[in-house]
């Protein structure tokens, strides 16, 4: 191993020791301090300074990123990695997340989500996209389907909460209770605020629910 890739490791070493369990859940996830974030960013840049190709480097990156509310920064650094590394399920669908907005996606964003389950059909990963792109279609009750089985595989990671409370909030007129608790439980496990982002989509699909719960989360964590 040359002294450039000997380096990178020992960076990406001492990420792994100074960081949480679960800070490394997000690379960089919502319990980790802004100095521990800052440090992060910097090591993470220092790894791809010292090697371009290291999309695991691009990713963390991204990741910081989106702790620190830098959408712009976090959407281009995810999407080298995916260049570098584009059967990575987790990292594709981080870079299709993190570009997602106010505004409700449709169809294109479903054919992409379902192009990149199909790269692991059986990965956790592959369970939440798939139940992103059928709620999207309208298959509500798929999708839920879908997204329990990722929860069952992976309880502690934050993605599937928050999509299992986006399509409660869709499918049950009178489970909102149940669609707080499951957005609130993503927020626990680690999801960066930023991606409460489409907590927006129901200003105008489910408006009550929007200002009753949505609203004061987005204003809790400054979205």
């Amino acid at each position: 191993m040359s002294y450039r890739g000997r380096e990178v490791r020992d960076l990406l070493e001492r990420l792994e020791g100074r960081l949480s369990r679960a800070v490394l859940r997000g690379l960089g996830g919502s319990n980790a301090l802004p100095a521990t974030r800052q440090q992060a960013l910097e090591d993470y840049t220092r790894a791809v300074e010292l090697d371009p190709s290291n999309a695991y480097a691009y990713a963390g990156r991204g990741m910081t990123h989106l702790q620190m509310k830098n959408s712009v920064l976090a959407q281009a650094d995810l999407s080298l990695a995916c260049e570098r590394d584009s059967r990575n399920i987790r990292t594709r669908w981080l870079a299709e997340w993190a570009g997602l907005g106010r505004q409700r996606a449709g169809g294109e964003l479903a054919d992409r989500l379902e192009t990149i389950a199909a790269i692991d059909a059986q990965q956790y990963h592959a369970y939440v996209c798939r139940a992103v792109a059928l709620g999207l279609r309208g298959n509500l009750k798929e999708g839920l389907e879908e997204v329990e089985q990722a929860i069952t595989f992976l309880p502690e990671e934050w993605d599937a909460y928050f999509w299992k409370g986006m399509l409660c909030a869709y499918y049950y007129q009178k489970g909102d209770q149940m669609a707080v608790g499951a957005v609130e439980g993503s927020l626990e496990r680690g999801l960066p605020p930023l991606l409460l982002l489409p907590l927006y989509w129901l200003e105008k699909d489910r408006p009550g629910f929007f200002e009753k719960y949505a609203i004061p989360l987005l204003k809790k964590y400054a979205v």
